[in-house]
């Protein structure tokens, strides 16, 4: 395999930012698993990668990155997995799409490629007209888009020349471009006025963690404060609820304090949690329990409905799972 394919291929599984992280070779592993908290069905079978998927607006297809069809780019199925796999883009041999997400009112996607002299920058596709257009030019790299609910803004991540990463939101046409805070894989609000996102927590440990900002007023809020890494956030469509991946892996930082070493053969455990924004004292519930890689967790449009991707079954698939009842409501 091409080994620019292969680092992308587990960059993408794991994700942390804008292409900073560096992984040490190796599987993922799979262990006896302990029960799930919920109903979960798995999408994809087949030996190939799928991860990072996202839904579209009706909730009816799942949108997500593959190499089946050689390259790694953006695919879409049916939701409960029939009617078969489409190729939405497809890379050449030496370039990579990934990280898409859905405009919830016209289906245009968002993601992140290496189209543009090899450095990842955020481009649109319309799955109809196939049409391909580059919105930034970040000078290192930009990644992580992720659609307004009014269809009008993308809040992304990019770096800066120091390696540190920030989130931005850009005019769906590229325009008006401006950074809002430090941090990465932002994540909108249902109403439009948060973004969720992840940062590292400058304390001893320098964990990631889970935050909110309201992007009128700039006021930021902790969600978690573990000394785990809490990545990869997304929001309930009720708004109440935030989904996140939690790292029990060994973690450690380059000398330079900003590139992050996440050693796969210390058999890490990437688990889904989900956290009651509503209810401060509510401590987080974990949903998965795969003792290998759970992460990707998307909150479909209109219920409370997960897609995530996961090695539980040995390799890389997607996976729907509806969260227990007790978990939504708080009762037993």
């Amino acid at each position: 395999m091409n080994p620019i394919l292969r680092l992308s291929l587990t960059l993408v599984a794991v994700g942390y930012a804008c292409s900073s992280l560096v992984v040490a070779t190796g599987g993922f592993y799979v262990q006896n698993q302990e029960p799930d908290i919920g109903q979960k069905t798995q999408v994809t079978t087949d030996r190939t990668l799928e991860t990072t998927p996202t839904w579209s607006p009706d909730g009816q297809f799942l949108y997500f990155v593959s190499d089946r069809f050689g390259g790694l780019g953006i695919c879409r199925i049916e939701r409960g997995g029939g009617g078969g796999v489409s190729a939405v883009t497809q890379p050449a041999y030496d370039e990579v799409d990934v990280y898409p997400d859905v405009n919830p009112l016209n289906g245009e996607i968002a993601f992140a490629s290496n189209r543009s002299r090899g450095i990842l920058q955020i481009w649109t596709v319309n799955p109809k007209a196939r049409g391909l257009t580059q919105l930034t030019n970040a000078p290192f790299g930009a990644s992580f888009p992720s659609w307004s609910p009014d269809g009008k803004e993308i809040a992304f991540s990019a770096r800066d020349k120091n390696g540190n990463v920030f989130v931005w939101i850009t005019n769906a046409d590229g325009s008006n471009q401006r950074q809002l805070t430090q941090g990465t894989q932002p994540r909108w609000s249902p109403d439009g006025k948060r973004l969720v996102y992840a940062a590292i927590t400058q304390a001893q440990s320098r964990s990631y963690d889970i935050y909110t900002i309201e992007i009128a007023s700039n006021a930021i809020s902790q969600i978690t404060s573990d000394d785990s890494n809490e990545f990869q956030p997304d929001w309930s469509p009720d708004g109440r609820w935030l989904v996140y991946v939690s790292y029990k892996g060994r973690l450690t930082f380059g000398r330079s304090g900003r590139e992050v070493t996440s050693d796969l053969r210390s058999k890490a455990n990437f688990e889904i949690w989900i956290k009651d924004i509503m209810s401060p004292g509510r401590s987080s519930t974990q949903l998965t329990r795969s003792k290998g890689f759970d992460g990707w967790p998307r909150w479909t449009p209109k219920r409370h409905e997960l897609v995530f991707t996961s090695d539980r079954s040995g390799s890389l698939d997607l996976w729907t799972m509806i969260p227990g009842g007790s978990v939504i409501t708080g009762r037993p």
